[in-house]
């Protein structure tokens, strides 16, 4: 767990991209495996040349020497290879993101044909606009962090082109993301994040900051209808707008810093103001809060992977903070539960649950430490892990509430292929439709 999550300083644009991080990466793959491939030739020549000479041997005894001359070389080269292993670990070769697929009926991933009244009949293609709110997971924060970016400064680490939630660099095809996913069902979407930095030509509408607490969501509600403001009356009046938010995790850490953290009333208080805020500016809105991560699936992924000790100002840190973890979730569940009730019909307020059954450092098949999945301070998301995120959050925005499941083996899977809309429900999710969708 980072001491501290900055505050953040604004600087110039910076024109770095997916793109330019992909080449780079590319590159270096290519001249690996031409490296590796032409070491592998010169092992197999050396390999036959042992070989014939024990072919060859004329049974004078040397047959013992060849075998072990062969036992050294082969010693020699392993431990090659394993410094190689080693040196390509320490260069932080970055996996890339996965991409989308469908594999849905004709049809299904349509839009409406008249734009739907009823948040409750809202298909992903409908979603004009999309927008986020929250701290450093949702500005994909050192999603590009290698050993190399240690000293770069706190603007260039936010790779907002590669949030889960609002990454617009690249596309369904190639860089899996929450908006790249929309974007693809409506080629006129607005609102995603590109390139790195956080001034508003990036960010566009995802006001996250890093390094926030809970007490911000109302200020970044009211920037982010500064920036809805800038389009025109009609269509924000007329079209619909997804809007997600993740925050709490600066709040979890400011405990640990004793610092005094944000209780259960404090947070709801803040995230039910920062609802009514969007609410009374925003027609035809749909708010999908993500609920927290548990401790040890992020906040101390480097004490149980690398067995480091990171000391707390409060004792009994671990349990109070997990409480205080679920605590915030029950907040979720309980602001879904009093808007559902909300008298306005294009206004609907849901959860999901990615992070939810996630209770250890993410593992691969093997049982081995998922390294890719984090960035390099195993606190934030890789680019790589960015994508698993955003595929699990897409599958529960079109899933019904009794089926927003998320374990290991789900978020660590990164086949392609993503969830279709449900035939007789191809809406985004509610608590009103995932119970009747008639």
């Amino acid at each position: 767990m980072p001491a501290e999550e900055y505050i953040p300083i604004l600087s110039a644009t910076h024109g770095n991209s997916y793109a330019d991080y992909e080449r780079k990466d590319t590159v270096i793959r290519r001249l690996r495996i031409l490296v590796f491939v032409t070491i592998l030739i010169i092992v197999s020549i050396i390999l036959a040349h042992f070989v014939l000479s024990l072919i060859n041997n004329d049974g004078s005894g040397s047959n013992d020497d060849s075998l072990v001359q062969l036992k050294s070389f082969a010693g020699s080269w392993t431990h090659f290879f394993s410094v190689l292993s080693h040196f390509s670990e320490a260069n932080d070769v970055l996996r890339l993101p996965i991409h989308g697929e469908f594999q849905c009926e004709k049809g299904l991933l349509d839009p409406s044909t008249i734009s739907p009244i009823d948040a409750n009949r809202v298909r992903p293609a409908d979603v004009k606009y999309i927008a986020a709110m929250g701290d450093s997971y949702a500005t994909g924060f050192r999603s590009y962090s290698t050993s190399g970016m240690e000293g770069a400064s706190n603007d260039t680490r936010n790779i907002v082109g590669n949030s889960f939630i609002m990454g617009g660099d690249g596309s369904f095809e190639d860089h899996l993301t929450l908006a790249n996913v929309f974007r693809h069902l409506n080629p006129s979407l607005i609102g995603s994040s590109t390139g790195i930095g956080l001034q508003e030509t990036e960010t566009n509408l995802n006001v996250a900051m890093p390094g926030m607490w809970a007490n911000d969501m109302p200020r970044q509600a009211r920037e982010l209808i500064r920036r809805f403001n800038k389009y025109p009356s009609s269509s924000i009046r007329e079209d619909w707008k997804l809007i997600n938010i993740f925050i709490g995790t600066r709040d979890i850490t400011g405990y640990c810093l004793g610092q005094g953290g944000t209780n259960k009333a404090e947070y709801k208080g803040n995230i039910t103001e920062a609802i009514q805020i969007l609410q009374e500016a925003l027609p035809k809105t749909i708010i999908s809060i993500i609920g927290m991560t548990n401790l040890d699936f992020m906040w101390r992924t480097e004490i149980i992977v690398k067995g480091l000790t990171i000391p707390c100002a409060v004792g009994n840190f671990e349990l109070l903070a997990q409480r205080r973890i679920e605590e915030y979730r029950e907040v979720g569940v309980e602001l879904v539960s009093y808007y559902r009730h909300a008298a306005r019909k294009d206004h609907a307020v849901i959860i999901q649950h990615i992070f939810d059954d996630l209770w250890i450092p993410l593992r691969n098949d093997d049982n081995s430490f998922n390294a890719e999945f984090y960035s390099s301070d195993s606190f934030h998301l890789s680019n790589y892990g960015n994508s698993l995120v955003a595929k699990q959050l897409w599958n529960h925005l079109v899933s019904p509430d009794h089926r927003k499941i998320t374990n290991n083996m789900m978020m660590s899977d990164d086949s392609s292929i993503l969830f279709c809309p449900e035939p007789d429900c191809p809406f985004i999710r509610t608590p009103a439709n995932s119970v009747g969708c008639s």
